[in-house]
């Protein structure tokens, strides 16, 4: 379950990089219900998007001409040099140097030994999401690799996660993510592996998608589409999960709708 008590190697924020702030801030708001607001401090031109009074992410424009529209997973860290060194010596990479925004804290983008691309936080004054786990929020992440075993060896190495491994049957094997020293049922993300056909977007590389709860994965699905959306996958029903569907917002990225199932 995520949380926010931000411990290290957890997912503690995410960011969504379009090239109309604007218009894909109301596609967000016909959806969950979030508002447009400003940060309060020098964010390089990002917003909050909030549920309610609460953070539940950022939006800002496309910092190049080449970079896709999309949301970025980022996780909580104690020392991002730290970090840097775990991943470069496990063959990631920087993709974005890190940098700092004062006074609330230090960030960097890196990429994996696969070529996906990951934020870290360093939290001082802001440690990320104000609202998870309930309707219209974020509640977990999953990652989509072509590799599933050196996706996980990485990871495992980067930030100490354990894994608990189910069988999906016809589906494959899905890796459920925790800390070390914690149990399964504080589980924060999932790891699976598919063809790369279905990587298109990211040409093969993994691809981490920010899977938001709702009361009724249907209705939310409907409002996708109506507002502009387009629905991949689904809905379906997936066992031990709950109702999901994969869509994608109206410049094209990428997300997961869950109803959690009563027992999931």
């Amino acid at each position: 379950m995520i949380t926010t008590d931000f411990r290290p190697g957890t997912p503690c924020w995410l960011e969504l990089n379009t090239p109309d702030v604007v218009a894909t801030a109301d596609f967000y708001h016909r959806v969950f219900g979030w508002t447009l607001h400003e940060i309060g401090f020098d964010a390089g031109g990002y917003q909050f998007l909030r549920r309610g009074d609460s953070a539940a992410a950022a939006i800002g424009p496309l910092e190049h001409e080449e970079q896709r529209p999309g949301w970025t997973l980022i996780f909580a860290v104690g020392d991002i040099e730290d970090v840097i060194d775990e991943t470069e010596g496990r063959g990631g990479s920087v993709y974005v140097e890190p940098f700092a925004v004062p006074p609330v804290g230090r960030m960097a983008f890196l990429m994996d030994s696969l070529g996906g691309v990951f934020g870290v936080w360093q939290g001082q004054e802001f440690g990320g999401f104000e609202v998870v786990n309930e309707p219209d929020s974020f509640g977990w992440a999953e990652l989509w690799t072509p590799d599933a075993a050196v996706s996980m060896s990485f990871y495992s190495g980067v930030f100490g996660w354990q894994y608990e491994i189910l069988d999906q049957g016809e589906n494959g094997e899905y890796a459920v993510v925790h800390n070390a020293g914690t149990s399964v049922e504080e589980s924060h993300s999932g790891i699976m592996e598919l063809g790369r056909e279905y990587l298109a977007d990211t040409e093969g590389s993994p691809d981490w998608h920010p899977v938001f709860m709702v009361a009724d994965c249907d209705a939310s699905a409907r409002l996708v589409r109506d507002s502009g959306g387009k629905i991949h996958m689904g809905p379906v029903d997936i066992p031990q999960a709950g109702r999901m569907a994969v869509c994608a917002d109206l410049v094209g990225a990428e997300f997961v709708l869950l109803t959690p199932s009563p027992t999931g």
